[in-house]
């Protein structure tokens, strides 16, 4: 039994090192690719990605606002629409119920991108003045105030803040696409698969350490326990007068 467990033990510990200089060549090579790819997107040729990179990103923060401004004025809109409703229900427009029902939920789903929203904006504007100019609805904060002052200027400041969004939106979709099919593009995505392929390797390797490791603490085990045994039987035979070369020997017991 200890002979076997030294054996392994041994073997164990060679595949330890084998891995632990696996992992330095990989540390290495990760090292060495970064730094290529650092030194590439410095290069001239990367010049027009990295403008266009850096122009992507502030077009993306000024669509975040542009889409927070449409929420904005739905925030705004919504308390008034909702009292619209109910008078609505309440008098039995059924129409102009459902109409109103479409404009809400849709609000709600943020559904601003449906090409059917601004339609919905348009053909119930009507009816909320209808409400609004006779005060039966309210006008509560200046929030409201501002943008329900005539039919025109409410229709106008919605329609305008969504169309504005999605052009800025749409342009911004076809200029990821140019960068995507960009041939800066497709050589860092080169770069990037190595370097991914190489961390990979890594984390996979560490696993197998790991449970190289916990084999080794097993055969530490095994090991102690068979040489306690074997130390048990030498002073049962020798009435404790040798001990195993290399492990401490028990102490006798005294009489």
């Amino acid at each position: 039994r200890y002979q076997n467990a030294q054996e392994e033990a041994i073997l164990a510990a060679g595949q330890q090192k084998v891995m632990e200089q696996r992992r330095e060549a990989l540390v290495t090579d990760q090292s060495l690719v970064t730094a290529e790819r650092e030194e590439f997107a410095m290069g001239e040729e990367c010049t027009d990605f990295n403008q266009r990179s850096a122009g992507l990103e502030a077009e993306h923060q000024r669509i975040t606002e542009l889409y927070e401004n449409v929420e904005s004025l739905i925030r705004t809109a919504l308390p008034v629409w909702r009292r619209v409703f109910r008078l609505v229900q309440d008098e039995r427009h059924r129409d102009e119920e459902k109409l109103l029902d479409r404009l809400i939920q849709e609000s709600v789903l943020q559904k601003y991108d449906d090409p059917e929203f601004l339609s919905t904006v348009s053909s119930t504007a009507a009816i909320i003045f209808r409400y609004i100019e006779t005060e039966a609805v309210p006008i509560r904060n200046s929030f409201e105030k501002s943008l329900f002052s005539t039919t025109d200027a409410y229709v106008d400041q919605i329609s305008s803040a969504i169309t504005t969004w999605q052009n800025a939106d749409h342009a911004l979709q076809g200029e990821k696409h140019l960068l995507a099919t960009h041939p800066t593009a497709a050589s860092l995505g080169t770069f990037d698969t190595r370097i991914g392929e190489i961390v990979r390797d890594i984390r996979h390797l560490d696993e197998e350490t790991g449970r190289n490791q916990g084999r080794n603490i097993h055969l530490d085990r095994e090991k102690t326990d068979a040489m306690k045994v074997i130390t048990e039987e030498m002073h049962e035979l020798t009435d404790g007068t040798l001990t195993v070369q290399g492990i401490d020997s028990y102490p006798e017991e005294s009489a």
